[in-house]
């Protein structure tokens, strides 16, 4: 019979992973610096309803930004008051979310998954054992339902087959072998399955390290890819090692032990809604997962002066024809926020809104396009959206 983590080692490791948290936020913070620190920001802002009267500007969007992660670090030092400034820094975090829906990227949905259970045990209002089956279970479908994501009929050729051509040793799969994407897919799948189970956590932990190297190799060869990522991917690798190493019993054993019931609505049901179109891909986890949304703007050439940064003529990043030529919202986010955005029709439909405004002023032509890339199909659609419309 296996003895069960001491409440005294579980609240030790809990502080340790609120460590992790803040230190690790700190620095995708300063990655993407201009989408919580905006110094050079040219990406628009998309408020999370549309009309919603929350316009922070630049001084008060830094401030939120530094007070939020005072919070954070401040409740790892002085355990005191954390059950104080967690709550602080999540409701200063849920401003900057409904100020620009762009900051709700699935790192940050995750990070306030696992705050807001830290907050409440800090409150008092959940045991320790429970806290920690809801830390877990929060980790453990993430990696189920990003691996459940790739199981569709385009991740092989659009995420997997760039990634096996980074390097050459394993280019040759991709002419060869296309099909072991779904690997990938069904071993993400699998470990978020095995860290559920006592016997099997030790070997997720391993695969999990393993996983989260491979994908750091990737993006570093691939140009130093996606850098907002790097230090999340290192924290995965640690926060799975704080929390499954030495645990000795299964997420899912005595009822006063189970996750509690918002861990395992929001984390565990919510992303089955995204099957049928009904939920936010990014909060389904369908990173990297090649079924995203995709929007670009397309407009007359000589739009450049004013609409467009200057940064994508002068590096070649605009698709051009004779007739006019397209910015992928994706790279322009990427370029400027060092984030992807936000891949729903309401948040492309804002953020062009915005663009055609200034097109409009000069008597220009444009609009949006919407690429639609359907689960279970290898059709994609695409829809024309004419400035006028926006």
């Amino acid at each position: 019979m296996f003895l069960t983590m001491t409440d005294e080692l579980q609240t030790k490791r809990i502080t340790q992973v609120l460590w992790l948290i803040a230190v690790t936020l700190f620095l995708q913070v300063y990655l993407s610096y201009n989408l919580w620190i905006p110094i050079d920001r040219t990406y628009p802002i998309v408020p999370f309803f549309d009309g919603l009267p929350i316009n922070l500007g630049n001084g008060l969007t830094s401030f939120f930004s530094v007070a939020m992660l005072g919070c954070v670090l401040s409740a790892a030092v002085f355990v005191h008051y954390r059950k104080w400034l967690l709550p602080i820094a999540l409701f200063l975090l849920a401003i900057l979310i409904l100020d620009d829906l762009n900051r709700l990227q699935v790192w940050i949905f995750i990070y306030m998954g696992l705050l807001g259970v830290l907050a409440i045990h800090a409150w008092q209002k959940l045991t320790t054992p429970m806290a920690w089956r809801s830390l877990q279970f929060i980790v453990a479908v993430v990696y189920f339902w990003t691996g459940t994501q790739k199981l569709n009929a385009h991740f092989n050729e659009n995420v997997y087959s760039w990634l096996i051509g980074i390097f050459e040793s394993t280019a040759w799969l991709k002419d060869n072998y296309l099909s072991t994407g779904y690997l990938v897919g069904a071993t993400e799948l699998l470990i978020g399955l095995a860290l559920f189970w006592r016997k099997t956590q030790k070997a997720a932990v391993l695969f999990v390290a393993l996983l989260h190297f491979s994908i750091l190799l990737l993006l570093i060869k691939y140009d130093a890819w996606n850098t907002v990522v790097y230090p999340w991917n290192i924290a995965m690798i640690v926060l799975v090692v704080l929390l499954f190493w030495q645990s000795q019993q299964s997420i899912v054993t005595d009822k006063h032990k189970r996750p509690t019931a918002w861990v395992l609505l929001l984390f565990g049901l919510a992303p089955i809604l995204d099957f049928g179109g009904y939920w936010m891909h990014e909060l389904s986890f369908g990173m990297y997962s090649g079924i995203s949304l995709e929007g670009q703007l397309y407009f007359d050439d000589y739009a450049a002066d004013d609409c467009v940064p200057e940064v994508f003529w002068a590096d070649d990043l605009l698709y051009q024809s004779k007739e006019e030529s397209a910015l992928s919202l994706d790279d322009w986010a990427m370029e400027n926020l060092n984030v992807p955005p936000i891949s729903t029709p309401y948040a492309f439909r804002t953020t062009a809104k915005e663009f055609c405004a200034c097109l409009k002023k000069h008597h220009w032509k444009g609009g949006l396009e919407l690429e639609y890339t359907p689960r279970w199909s290898q059709n994609k659609r695409k829809v024309l959206i004419p400035m006028k419309e926006l």
